[in-house]
């Protein structure tokens, strides 16, 4: 009987321990730690203090107490009172107290007179105006400022239409070129027949695409079904 209270005890010490260590994990509000396991930023609603998050508002990024602010988040300046409050430009990610003049907006916006103003829609950053353009969006290519459309099978392109960064999907990257895969295999690398994954109805086996065996629709091996043509049931 003794030795059964004794399990018993020891089984909710456990429970209750394990319970705390789990707790601790879901409500930890550090987002990030550095290698010493130094917390340096806090999750929302959080703000950083002597290494330790303090409960707070969301707009508040450092601070000296859960109600004064040290710095703000994005698209918030600081006040006199040690408050965050929102910049009074939609789209602006920096502004100085009161908060009416815009410093720098956020990526796909550029500033001007104080309000943050849309990119053209290729353009991922710009400057000065929406078509000068800093940097483009996925599929787009830099040039003169300007962003302009890959070739159709290209992922990624850099300097003209044709050359090629990426491919998209059933082509492969040679010299710069997208050629297309082997008409059985879904993706491939270095060649055509260098195949990475198989189209449906055909199993990877040794770098090329090998046709599953009827009544298989799709498969892993020449013997092993993953799913069957119609009328037929996977035993």
């Amino acid at each position: 009987m003794k030795s059964f209270i004794s399990f018993s005890f020891l089984y909710v010490l456990i429970f209750f321990s394990n319970l705390r260590i789990k707790k601790s994990i879901q409500i930890d509000p550090c987002r990030y730690y550095n290698s010493l396991s130094t917390c340096i930023e806090c999750k929302s609603a959080y703000c950083l203090y002597s290494s330790s998050c303090i409960a707070t508002n969301s707009s508040c990024k450092t601070c000296t107490s859960s109600d004064n602010c040290k710095t703000c988040h994005d698209s918030y300046f600081l006040d006199s009172n040690g408050k965050c409050l929102p910049c009074l430009s939609s789209n602006c990610k920096k502004c100085p107290n009161p908060g009416d003049k815009c410093e720098n907006c956020f990526d796909g916006y550029y500033l001007i007179s104080n309000e943050c103003k849309p990119c053209s829609s290729n353009c991922e950053k710009c400057s000065g105006s929406a078509t000068n353009c800093l940097s483009c969006k996925y599929g787009y290519y830099l040039s003169n400022s300007q962003c302009f459309k890959c070739k159709t099978i290209c992922a990624t392109c850099s300097g003209s239409a044709s050359k090629c960064l990426s491919c998209k999907y059933g082509y492969y990257l040679s010299n710069s070129q997208c050629l297309k895969c082997d008409s059985n295999c879904a993706t491939c690398s270095g060649s055509a027949t260098n195949c990475r994954s198989c189209n449906q109805g055909y199993y990877l086996k040794a770098s090329s695409c090998l046709e599953c065996l009827n009544p298989c629709s799709e498969c892993n091996s020449e013997t092993t079904c993953t799913s069957c043509i119609f009328n037929y049931f996977y035993k």
